[in-house]
């Protein structure tokens, strides 16, 4: 788990590495657009840091699932898988969108206006993923408890 969030923080420095290599190479033209291409750093770190926890809550919930032997888990595994895909699919998009000269004054004014929009859209995201988290920390509890009722061992530890 701490290895694809250690990725997802070199992706980070890269980007914003790219990001000041174009603003020192293309100077004062670029002076409009800094707003949008930090907009989209954090945009983009903010999404790469809600992923990985709702990755680290999908693989304790995968446990919890296997200690309890029980399927009640999977409809929250699906919601956290969907919204993983999202944050890929997203990720992607956002990197792809080339701001160096590809839009007109109009049209970046409503890409930032969308940027922002993520941007608070994921900065209040983070109060559902506090609820899951808390979710998560339940089932785990409840399934110890069934474990240690049971005595049954996972097969990691085996």
């Amino acid at each position: 788990m701490y290895k694809i969030i250690a990725i997802y923080a070199v992706l980070l420095l890269v980007l914003v590495s790219v990001g000041r290599h174009f603003v020192s190479e293309r100077g004062l033209e670029i002076q409009d657009l800094l707003p949008i291409m930090d907009l989209k750093v954090s945009l983009v770190g903010k999404m790469v840091t809600n992923r990985a926890r709702l990755q680290l809550m999908r693989n304790k919930l995968v446990e919890a699932e296997w200690r309890a032997h029980n399927r009640r888990y999977q409809v929250l595994l699906d919601q956290i898988n969907e919204k993983i895909d999202f944050y890929d699919m997203s990720i992607d998009e956002i990197k792809q969108v080339n701001t160096l000269g590809s839009f007109s004054n109009e049209e970046m004014k409503v890409r930032r206006a969308a940027l922002y929009e993520s941007l608070r859209s994921e900065l209040e995201y983070e109060s559902t993923l506090d609820k899951y988290q808390l979710l998560v920390l339940e089932l785990m509890l409840s399934a110890d408890k069934l474990n240690n009722d049971k005595h049954i061992a996972p097969p990691w530890n085996n």
